[in-house]
């Protein structure tokens, strides 16, 4: 039996010229056949006006030839190594230099899936040359433009269709066959690109217009028919999105199914419409979809202040309903006295870094004579030392801020000694200072710091004033008698600084 022919091994079609056929698939038994077929042909050419090697080991190996005789190697498993050479020196000396690309008029390429959809991996028996037409299945569908292609692990070459355009996402399907020619660095298909996809999708789009057509006139449209599946709960795709179950009418067997006794569902899955249902198996069913009025969204920046009601913006539509609230003398939206802000958080919301957030007062008028004495040496004075003149009670605000703290008087002892005033939260000495005084000489005191609130946020913090010397210590006169009748005040001033 000869073997077949090229144009049968390789027709587009099982029957020749009727697409119908279904594409063919290249049977192995008739490559094998027709690669026999060519091999032994090959082999008779060989004998008679050349030599014909597997590799080009066995070229390289064989020298009696004489100058200028011609050699081709067809099956070196390096693919470039095949070709067309030339014998350079007489017989039994010289060596072989390939000159051309095997006379073939086209070149059998594998796309096995090494590479991806949009960067193509193939594989040939023969080298890729500008001179041969290259046949290939192609193993999946590109999903993104351009593609590219390399064969036998060789450079990139970018797919153009014949008119030199990318072929679209999905113009290449997976299976099917595409013929092509090497130019420069595309590779240049024969065709233009999948024209049987591009139809699919625009029949589909043109029916799906159709029925939207239909959708926006309120007719009710087929959105889906054929028999069930007997699957309990099994899906059907729908043509056309109803955008709500209440815009599906169903029928299965001739029976109208009512949605309120839950006879079927409408579900999306990936986006895709479909309704669930319980169909026997071959029972025929129909799902008509209508009356749906689309309600589009605006664009941004199109709606303008006449277009909005008055007193239509609520509370809970403001950006920073707290924030807004507060500006309005509120603490939330509710009524009565017990929401509006107070002073002190108006403060704290609004006063700049350093301002006073709150400051107490407090004076003294006592001359009363003291006789215990806080050491004037290098320790921190003690709560048990000298006596307790004067206090003030604050309740900072926020730990973050500061407590300014101050108290001036005059000061008389009976001796050239020290005075020392301390304050005191609780047992902590928080500030102290120390004054050198002549014998019954009065002198001014005046005594300033600063004190982080820290952990006194919120609580009723007493400071205490203790003063203290070691001779008879009197404020507000002499060592011996008050001054100016009580005129005179000791005062003492706590201030918190927003922090």
């Amino acid at each position: 039996m000869s073997a077949p022919t090229a144009a049968v091994v390789f027709d587009d079609y099982n029957t020749n010229g009727v697409p119908s056929s279904g594409p063919k698939k290249v049977k192995k038994s008739e490559a094998r056949s027709w690669g026999a077929w060519l091999e032994s042909f090959l082999t008779a050419v060989g004998a008679n006006s050349g030599s014909v090697f597997q590799s080009r080991a066995l070229l390289f190996a064989d020298l009696a030839h004489a100058a200028n005789s011609m050699a081709w190697v067809i099956n070196d498993p390096t693919v470039a190594y095949n070709g067309i050479y030339q014998k350079v020196g007489a017989s039994g000396f010289g060596s072989w230099t390939r000159v051309g690309d095997l006379p073939y008029s086209f070149n059998v390429a594998t796309d096995v899936g090494a590479g991806t959809p949009n960067a193509i991996q193939a594989t040939t028996s023969l080298p890729v040359s500008s001179s041969s037409l290259v046949w290939l299945s192609v193993f999946e569908t590109n999903t993104s433009s351009p593609v590219t292609i390399s064969f036998n692990g060789d450079a990139n070459l970018t797919i153009k269709t014949n008119s030199g355009n990318d072929p679209v996402a999905g113009g290449i399907p997976g299976g099917s066959i595409i013929m092509g020619v090497r130019v420069g660095d595309t590779f240049r298909l024969v065709s233009d690109q999948s024209s049987a996809a591009i139809q699919a999708a625009a029949e589909a789009a043109a029916e799906a217009a159709a029925d939207y057509a239909d959708f926006i006139r309120n007719n009710w449209t087929m959105a889906a028919s054929g028999a069930g599946t007997g699957v309990d709960g099994d899906t059907y795709t729908l043509s056309v999105d109803p955008g709500s179950v209440n815009n599906m009418f169903v029928v299965i067997g001739g029976v109208f199914q009512m949605l309120t006794r839950g006879a079927f569902e409408l579900v999306y899955v990936s986006t895709v419409p479909k309704v669930k249902m319980t169909v026997p198996a071959g029972e025929y069913f129909e799902v008509r979809v209508g009356n749906a009025v689309a309600v589009g969204t605006p664009s941004d920046g199109t709606v303008s202040t006449p277009k909005i009601a008055d007193g239509a913006v609520t509370y809970a539509k403001l950006q920073d309903i707290s924030a807004t609230l507060r500006l309005l003398g509120r603490k939330t939206a509710g009524a009565g006295d017990a929401e509006e802000i107070s002073l002190a958080e108006l403060r704290d919301l609004f006063l700049p870094s350093g301002s006073v957030i709150q400051s107490l007062y407090v004076g003294n008028t006592l001359s009363t004579a003291i006789a215990s004495a806080i050491p004037t040496d290098d320790t921190v004075p003690l709560s048990t030392e000298g006596t307790l003149y004067t206090f003030l009670d604050i309740t900072p605000v926020a730990s973050g801020n500061f407590l300014d703290v101050e108290f001036n008087s005059t000061v008389c002892t009976s001796i050239n000694t020290g005075v020392v005033v301390a304050m005191f939260i609780g047992t902590t000495c928080i500030g102290a200072k120390a004054l050198t005084t002549a014998s019954d000489f009065v002198t001014d005191f005046t005594m300033k710091f600063r004190t982080p609130v820290g952990a006194n946020a919120g609580v009723l913090t007493r400071i205490n004033v203790r003063v203290g010397s070691a001779g008879t210590l009197r404020m507000n006169g002499t060592s011996s008698a008050r001054l100016l009748g009580g005129a005179q005040s000791a005062n003492f001033i706590v201030s918190e600084i927003k922090g």
